[in-house]
């Protein structure tokens, strides 16, 4: 066991008196980079892959709409909101990394909230067309047109059509996990960006943000493969599932990868209970620096203090006196100093955030970030949906998809311009130029997207003439394929009346369907399509890596522009306040209306007693074009703001250089600003 030594330990890995010396080796900055490194993995797995992934399912299963999975998404920003600002500057004050331990700790108990729903729910039923293997069921029964019947006699139950309860599991769950971002990413990178230097803090921003991409990427993985596995898997026997996941009915084990998250995140957080408060000799730059500042003053000190003695020989007579003064006034600062702490530190949150709202490059660029994290949030959260639309895959397709090309790109992206800041040296000026530029070419591969629109596959309903007397269900949802190659949603809406009874439960033939173009059969399962020439899903790869690696390659540019703008000690702050700002304007409200829009493209909705629930059966021309077209609309903001931030940024530049007095070349309120280069 090692000795605390004279810093009380504050300095040493370890726990309370517990600091061996092989803990000691720890103390560097690279072992704060893999910490961070792994709570990185842990918040991007689930909140940029995996929830992304299951989303769909989530709503299946818990009969929501895409804008109330949004804002299950968006409580986690909820929470973000309420405790961020006390995190960052409060603790500041404390041990940063313990308190960030602290955080992932209660993220992981969220974690595993998220995933009860399916212990303290009855196993999932398939709609009623192969729910109970009668070959009737779901067919054309003809009825009084003038006396319709109820298909869903279930409104005697009090309870349906009400929202289900569990789905505040969900809110809290998520509103716990918003912990551990509201920490990592405040005081969190403020303690390694105290203990890097100025050249390796880029690098080490863009590691981390590139293991996140690579978390996220392997969250959609999973959730692939865990929607492959049917949600009751644990529950049921494997022989009474009669469909596969091909069918859209499929629902898949989307709880699982929360429950994996949440262990993982509790066992890791005992972890960051060894860290020190800070280092007690860093061999960065910033702490090389500052050593030698203090060295020059100590030198300079000492100097003084030889003239000073010099000059008091003929004063000894007033040495005891002057001694007894100096010690009363000295206690009385001290107990000024107790009673105006308080005080101070709550002053000093005020004189900070006024100097960072006075920041006119900081506060254009929070702006930018509004619209990239809006944009961000929302297309990443819905773009699994949008491919099982456009090119008629299942959700465990997309998911995999939405990870293979989507991710990896916003990981090269990150890494390329992390090494390109560190190699080059860029100057803010330039830093602004290529977020500009890259933000530009996000925007044009956002509208390139749209031209992948897969027309000439829509679902036909055929409730309104011809399937009108065949009292259908909307809830009886089962696509069929007519013989005009057009899907239905159900065989009751295709208008058939018979079942080939040879054929298996999960695999029917229907025949005496009177509602189709032409033909009077129906196969199970929707028709399969082809995009035109064939061209569309290509440039869709081509289009969503060029999206996602261009808005991971702005990311380090804006950084440098964010933690260059502000003084050292108002870092934790800045962090905090754009950490605010962005889920207050950006996390939080975009899941909300990117699912309003998604919803807004819905042709036909699964209702209970009149409520809406799921959305079933989406027009994919508005999907495509609605939803991009807001994509591509909050990049264009995203654009004028950083073009604005450069022209305040040019102005004080130049203010500078005519000014030319000693304040403004200090650089006190921008530090490691270049005010030589544009």
């Amino acid at each position: 066991m090692s000795a605390a030594g004279e810093d009380g330990g504050k300095h040493l890995c370890g726990v309370g008196p517990i600091r061996p010396g092989f803990l000691q080796k720890l103390v560097d900055v690279r072992t704060v980079v893999v910490a961070l490194c792994t709570l990185d993995f842990i918040n991007s797995f689930i909140q940029f892959g995996y929830f992304n992934g299951v989303v769909t399912s989530i709503e299946k299963q818990l009969g929501i709409s895409s804008s109330r999975s949004g804002l299950i998404k968006s409580s986690k920003d909820i929470a973000e909101l309420c405790v961020v600002l006390l995190i960052s500057y409060f603790g500041a004050k404390g041990n940063r990394m313990v308190l960030t331990g602290v955080a992932t700790c209660l993220a992981g108990v969220g974690f595993i909230m998220v995933s009860m729903p399916h212990y303290l729910m009855e196993p999932y039923r398939i709609t009623a067309a192969l729910a109970d293997g009668n070959q009737t069921t779901g067919l054309c029964r003809v009825q009084n047109v003038t006396s319709p019947i109820d298909p869903d006699n279930t409104c005697g139950n009090t309870d349906s059509g009400r929202e289900n309860p569990l789905i505040y599991f969900l809110f809290v769950g998520m509103g716990l996990s918003g912990l551990l971002p509201s920490a990592l990413y405040t005081i969190g990178l403020s303690y390694m960006d105290d203990h890097a230097s100025t050249n390796s803090a880029p690098l080490y921003m863009g590691i981390i943000n590139a293991i996140g991409a690579v978390a996220a990427a392997l969250g959609f993985l999973l959730s692939s493969v865990f929607l492959g596995w049917y949600v009751d898997f644990d529950k049921v026997v494997p022989e009474s599932v009669v469909i596969s996941s091909a069918d859209p009915r499929w629902l898949g084990a989307w709880w699982l990868g929360f429950l994996i998250a949440g262990v993982f995140a509790i066992v890791v957080s005992v972890f960051f209970s060894c860290f020190p408060k800070s280092f007690p000799n860093s061999s960065t730059g910033k702490d090389e620096g500052k050593q030698n500042r203090n060295d020059s003053n100590h030198k300079n000190g000492d100097h003084n203090h030889g003239i000073r003695d010099k000059n008091e020989v003929d004063l000894n007579d007033t040495t005891d006196q002057s001694g007894v003064e100096d010690r009363d006034t000295k206690a009385k600062n001290m107990d000024i100093e107790k009673k105006t702490d308080a005080y101070g530190v709550f002053t000093g949150f005020f004189v900070q955030s006024k100097s960072l709202l006075k920041n006119p490059v900081f506060m254009f660029e929070i702006g930018a970030s509004i619209f990239y994290i809006s944009n961000l949030n929302g297309l990443a959260l819905f773009l699994p949906k949008v491919m099982e639309v456009n090119f008629g895959i299942s959700s465990a397709q997309a998911s995999l998809m939405a990870g293979a090309l989507v991710i990896p790109g916003s990981m090269i992206g990150y890494l390329a311009s992390g090494a390109t800041v560190k190699k080059f040296q860029l100057s803010l000026m330039a830093c602004i130029k290529f977020a500009i530029a890259a933000s530009t070419a996000g925007a044009i591969a956002g509208l390139t997207l749209i031209a992948t629109l897969c027309e000439g596959h829509e679902v036909g309903r055929s409730l309104g003439s011809c399937g009108a007397s065949c009292a259908c269900s909307e809830n009886d949802f089962n696509l069929v394929c007519g013989a005009d190659s057009r899907t239905y949603y159900s065989a009751c809406a295709a208008g058939c009346s018979a079942v080939n009874a040879t054929e298996t439960v999960a695999l029917r033939n229907y025949t005496g369907c009177a509602c189709l173009d032409e033909g009077s059969w129906a196969s199970q399962g929707p028709c399969q399509w082809s995009c035109g020439g064939g061209f569309q899903f290509p440039l869709f790869i081509i289009a969503a890596l060029g999206v996602a690696f261009f808005s991971g390659f702005m990311t380090p540019f804006t950084y440098q522009v964010y933690i260059r703008q502000v003084k050292r000690d108002e870092k934790s702050l800045a962090f905090g306040m754009r950490h605010v700002v962005q889920r207050l304007l950006a996390s939080f409200p975009a899941p909300v209306y990117f699912g309003a829009v998604v919803d807004s493209a819905c042709v036909l909705w699964e209702r209970e007693c009149g409520q809406r629930k799921s959305c079933w059966v989406y027009s994919n021309r508005n999907l495509m074009f609605r939803l991009m077209g807001l994509s591509v609309g909050l990049k264009l903001a995203e654009i004028v703001f950083h073009v604005l931030a450069w022209l305040a940024m040019r102005y004080k530049i130049n203010a500078g250089s005519n000014n030319n007095t000693a304040e403004d070349r200090s650089g006190v309120a921008n530090e490691g600003f270049d005010s030589t280069q544009l």
